[in-house]
């Protein structure tokens, strides 16, 4: 039976607040992927980083060098490239929620609440941080409305952003909801309303249940479709 890896005491903590799951590439790194799952409004994860490396070529007459790669050195490297690499960043006053610490806070209850009490100061501000950036999200999302009015324009994130600071009343966030409650043509895949029974644009049945009890049940198609009955010519 093999035992388990041992762990090294090289460790940092990832701290996100990211509404969406962060998947981090580091090439030339080992271990160099680095997988932080979404976290919900309000809570954060906490994800391990320990020490890696890297292999450094020499020459064809000696092997390659393996240098370490501190877990602090990864931990920055791998919030920083990604906050810098986000829309409407700007260092110290508006960020993602993304942060490190030294030291391992394992991703559960009490993990989080050691981290919580040694590191309350950075939680705070990282929440203050990513709710300015969120601002600036909704406002980009305002001026791409006004000028487009086209929800493509408009990013899942900046609706999630929209969510957690409490501005659904937004034009685009109203428009979006009533278009998520539109219903597709099996047909034409063209939209309507949830209770259409037959599409308007190809008039394809779409709910022949309904149809059939609320029309032809009913005599409605019979009462349209009825040719006028014919009057014998007169005798002269």
């Amino acid at each position: 039976m093999s035992s388990s890896p041992v762990r090294s005491n090289d460790i940092s903590t990832v701290i996100s607040m990211l509404p969406y799951p962060l998947h981090e590439q580091k090439p030339g790194l080992v271990p160099g992927v680095f997988k932080i799952p979404y976290t919900a409004p309000g809570d954060f994860t906490l994800f391990s980083v320990e020490r890696c490396q890297h292999s450094v070529y020499l020459d064809e007459n000696r092997p390659r060098l393996i240098v370490p790669d501190p877990s602090d050195i990864v931990a920055r490297s791998i919030v920083e490239d990604h906050k810098v690499a986000m829309i409407c960043y700007e260092g110290g006053i508006a960020e993602p929620g993304l942060a490190w610490v030294w030291g391992e806070y394992l991703n559960d209850d009490d993990g989080k609440r050691s981290l919580a009490y040694a590191h309350a100061s950075l939680l705070k501000s990282m929440i203050s941080l990513q709710n300015e950036w969120y601002k600036r999200l909704l406002q980009m999302a305002d001026d791409d409305w006004a000028r487009y009015r086209q929800h493509k324009f408009v990013t899942e994130l900046q609706r999630t952003a929209a969510t957690v600071l409490g501005q659904v009343n937004r034009e685009w966030m109203i428009a979006h909801k009533i278009e998520e409650a539109l219903s597709k043509c099996k047909f034409c895949f063209t939209q309507i309303h949830p209770n259409a029974c037959i599409c308007p644009s190809c008039h394809g049945i779409v709910d022949e249940a309904r149809y059939k009890q609320e029309f032809l049940n009913s005599g409605m198609i019979e009462k349209v479709n009825r040719k006028p009955e014919t009057v014998p010519p007169a005798n002269t």
